[in-house]
């Protein structure tokens, strides 16, 4: 199973916006912000699981959300998401439990419906580059870019990650867990995880932070209107790319 993420955009444009976050230093933002759909359902289940939600328990899941309060909100170029006026930290949302249990709670329909909702009404008021692992098939018109790599360099890279965080599980254990969430994310019956049938592959295995964004960027801006393309060349020019 190799990497599956969308990247998708309710604006040609704005998918420069998450080349800027995520890898490209410009003089100044491009008016964006990144909507990273995955780390909403990390909240919730964070918060889930700190009430003590049995999330095996169907209708006890349904019960916690129906009181639940998600609050999108951008700082930065960025989207902070707080659950129930509380906004949970890296380490707890990145954290071994927290990942083993989100695709648990990304099945019930009353968690996505959720999510979703809120994730369109925040999009109805900002220009937004949404990061998700799950269908794009309702952003017609936006630019879909899947991001794949193997499994060797998804776990490798994961592992790095986590170091950072303190985490101490082995790049074994890593491997295994995205394997496992890979299969979850795409058995389950409610918006499987799948590639859009216009969507754009980009095999990031063997390429550099600058190499990704460069082939995202040659993605994007053809797409552009001739005076988005001219601003934008215009705000790259002196782009410095950041190694992460």
């Amino acid at each position: 199973m190799t990497e599956q993420e969308w990247l998708t955009s309710n604006d040609p444009a704005a998918m420069l916006e998450f080349l800027r976050e995520h890898g490209v230093a410009a003089k100044d933002g491009m008016g964006f912000v990144h909507v990273d759909s995955g780390s909403i359902y990390r909240s919730v289940t964070a918060a889930a699981m700190e009430q003590g939600v049995d999330l095996r328990n169907a209708g006890a899941v349904e019960a916690f959300m129906e009181g639940l309060s998600i609050e999108l909100k951008a700082e930065a170029g960025s989207m902070r998401v707080r659950i129930n006026g509380h906004l949970f930290d890296k380490a707890t949302l990145r954290g071994q439990q927290v990942s083993e249990n989100t695709p648990v709670m990304a099945q019930y329909g009353a968690v996505s419906q959720r999510i979703s909702k809120a994730t369109r009404e925040f999009a109805a008021t900002h220009n937004v580059v949404i990061e998700g692992r799950s269908t794009a098939e309702e952003n017609p018109g936006a630019i879909h870019l899947y991001l794949t790599a193997d499994p060797d360099t998804r776990a490798k890279r994961r592992f790095e990650d986590y170091k950072k965080l303190g985490d101490t599980r082995t790049l074994a254990e890593i491997k295994a867990e995205l394997k496992r969430r890979d299969a979850m994310d795409s058995e389950r019956a409610l918006r499987p995880l799948r590639r859009a049938a216009d969507a754009v592959v980009i095999d990031n295995s063997k390429m550099d932070p600058d190499e990704l964004v460069i082939a995202m960027m040659k993605e994007v801006l053809p797409r552009l209107s001739p005076a988005q393309r001219s601003q934008t060349r215009d705000r790259v020019r002196d782009v410095r790319f950041a190694q992460k």
